[in-house]
Order: structure tokens, then sequence, then C-alpha cells
């Protein structure tokens, strides 16, 4: 998917009302589940350079050029958690062994029991069986 269809697409989910401008809070909400993290982003200081008005809204146009404008390494730990939302069936915030097992099929990737278990170690040095999203930094 290229940058500017996510982008467009987080304007208009956040845009309820389809007025052409959100506010930050609106947009802020949005971004969230987008994969963007505030701290990172310094979210409202950055959107706030690219609005023309005085109303604290952004258009949508304003918007792209602010996202265009973030370094680019935002983005791709945005990408890594947009992804790691959808591998995470139950939605408890890690990778367990059967949702590491779904990913690696959907991959084309058969591993057995024990090459399995290898690849969780690897990612989990306290041998949980699982992986947050927080452990692997993203």
């Amino acid at each position: 998917m290229d940058d500017q269809f996510i982008y467009t697409e987080i304007f208009m989910q956040a845009d309820k009302n389809k007025d052409g401008f959100l506010t930050f809070e609106e947009l802020y909400e949005q971004m969230k589940k987008f994969g963007y993290k505030d701290e990172e982003l310094k979210f409202k200081d950055h959107l706030e350079k690219f609005s023309q008005r005085d109303d604290k809204k952004l258009t949508k146009n304003e918007f792209l050029e602010a996202m265009h404008k973030a370094p680019h390494i935002l983005h791709e730990a945005a990408e890594l958690r947009r992804r790691f939302y959808q591998l995470d069936l139950n939605k408890d915030g890690m990778l367990d062994k059967k949702e590491m097992e779904k990913v690696l099929g959907c991959l084309g990737e058969r591993v057995t029991v024990v090459e399995l278990d290898l690849l969780m170690k690897k990612f989990d040095k306290r041998f949980r069986n699982n992986r947050s999203m927080k452990k692997m930094k993203i």
C-alpha cells in the first residue's frame, strides 16, 4: 500500500462528519488506530505547524503535507505496529505460538513443533511462549 493512500485513509476515516476538516483530537484517535504513537510524532506540535487557521483544524491537504514531512522512520514503526495488530488475533498484545504458526502458514512456511519452539525462544528471552509488541520495540 502506498503512503499517500494510507494517509488519505487515516484522514477519511477520522472525518466522521465529512466536512473536510479534522480537529487534532479526531485525528489523534485515528492515528493511534493506524499504529502511530504520540510520543514519537510529537503529534499535536507537528501537525499544528501545518494548520493555516486559528481554529485548530486541519484540511486533508494540510494533513497530507504534514505526514509527508514527518520523519520516515515514524511511518515505518507505525507500519510494523499495524502489522503486529493484524497478527495478534486474540488482541492480547502478544504473539503466541498459535498466532506465529498461522502467520508462517499464511506465508507458505510449514514448520515443525521443534522449529516453532526455537523461533519463539529466539524472540522470547523469558521463554513464556509469546512476544509482546512492546518487547519487540515497535
